[in-house]
């Protein structure tokens, strides 16, 4: 499952604009090397809608003006050995193409606005001074912010390459430390625990308060975490 804590980044990089001009590019060789068939319209049609899940809205009003040309040229003239098609199929599938590319920079935006809201909480939870960390019931670490960082002295990556349990366990205490936490995923979870922590390679006290919250369906444990003075 993709990370719902992963700052998305809303523009397709440069790479990806060009792999998405060789796919056009493709499409009209094909256009080219069959005229018995005309395949434009309805291939850059499904290509602008795929579009819509990695372009800004404004790529995606550029990519469809650009793109309606060969649209309605292999339409018109272009393919089919130069004959066109009758005005009742062109007006048909040159409709059907603004339809999808309307569609298109529907979905973009709205895609676009559910990326900036993810990335407005990841950097609220990424700026509070309360360490903060987000597990899941196998105890992988899906989000961990600043402070949560500085306080075990390591990068968010690092964090999530360990588990809750090598990160917030002290060796000896680890199998009552999984006992408690998966506690908090059944039916009746404690109110708050405290487990004996391995942190910059010294035991400290550190008290957990945990509240499980579900998204689409999956469970993530939310954990506040103060620790005792060194």
């Amino acid at each position: 499952m993709t990370n719902l804590f992963q700052r998305s980044q809303p523009n397709a990089s440069r790479w990806l604009q060009m792999l998405l001009f060789l796919v056009v590019v493709a499409v009209l060789l094909v256009e080219f090397l069959t005229p018995s068939v005309r395949v434009t319209p309805s291939l850059l049609t499904m290509c602008l809608a795929a579009f819509s899940l990695i372009l800004t809205p404004r790529q995606v009003i550029g990519w469809g003006l650009v793109l309606v040309v060969p649209v309605v040229g292999s339409l018109l003239l272009i393919s089919n050995s130069g004959v066109p098609e009758q005005s009742a199929v062109v007006a048909l599938r040159s409709a059907a193409f603004v339809v999808v590319a309307v569609m298109a920079f529907g979905l973009s935006r709205y895609r676009l606005r559910a990326q900036t809201q993810v990335n407005s909480l990841v950097s609220l939870f990424d700026g509070l001074r309360t360490p903060l960390v987000i597990s899941d019931v196998d105890g992988n670490i899906n989000f961990a912010n600043r402070s949560c960082c500085e306080l075990l002295g390591c990068t968010l990556q690092q964090a999530k390459d360990s588990t809750f349990f090598s990160l917030f366990s002290h060796p000896d205490h680890r199998g009552r430390s999984i006992e408690q936490y998966l506690r908090y995923f059944g039916g009746e979870p404690p109110a708050e625990i405290e487990m004996t922590l391995s942190l910059r390679g010294s035991a400290r006290k550190v008290k957990s308060i945990c509240s499980v919250i579900e998204i689409d369906g999956r469970k993530l444990l939310v954990s506040q975490l103060v620790a005792s003075p060194e």
